[in-house]
């Protein structure tokens, strides 16, 4: 785990990736959601995982207990937002598995939508998923996959009216030009 600013660990992985757009974006979406918690929020311990094959993005101690988040950058929003069933369960499992070490441990999944200013998430607690629809969608094998390697994966369709949606003031290209002057050590 550690701290985001982005580190010297986000910088090298992006440098010697051949994939650099996905792991980009994967940044900055951790950058975004870093940036949205201080702004809102007084989280305590704030740490992102290291972004290849965990099961969640970050983890943050909140007067409820620990939150495990897994965080999605959207550039357009749909009346159903997709969670991979195998994503789903191994944040559940994380979740489950900390129950001996955290109080009311909690999993959330995250969807920032640059089209409509939103972050819209769900607490997948709260969710009777047994009643949300699977379907087969064509998904990358993994974030870092190249853009041709996709696999069939059976996804939740989860309808934006059983999430939370808030929306944020600030602009998306005034962050993304912070995150990369921070990227570049400007």
């Amino acid at each position: 785990m550690y701290n985001l600013k982005p580190d010297k660990y986000d910088i090298k992985e992006y440098q010697q990736s051949k994939h650099k757009n996905i792991t980009l974006s994967e940044m900055f979406g951790r950058y975004f959601f870093q940036e949205y918690l201080k702004k809102w929020y007084s989280p305590n311990n704030i740490m992102f995982t290291k972004p290849l094959y965990d099961t969640h993005d970050v983890e943050l101690d909140t007067n409820l207990g620990r939150c495990f988040f897994e965080i999605k950058m959207r550039n357009k929003t749909y009346p159903t937002m997709l969670l991979e069933v195998d994503k789903y369960k191994s944040l559940i499992q994380t979740q489950r598995r900390s129950t001996n070490e955290y109080n009311n441990p909690s999993s959330y999944y995250v969807n920032i939508t640059t089209d409509t200013n939103k972050v819209i998430y769900w607490d997948l607690n709260d969710i009777d998923i047994n009643k949300i629809p699977v379907e087969q969608k064509n998904c990358p094998r993994t974030t870092y996959s190249d853009r041709n390697d996709y696999i069939l994966k059976d996804c939740f369709m989860l309808p934006i009216k059983e999430g939370k949606e808030i929306s944020y003031t600030f602009s998306i290209n005034e962050l993304k030009n912070q995150f990369e002057k921070q990227l570049n050590n400007e």
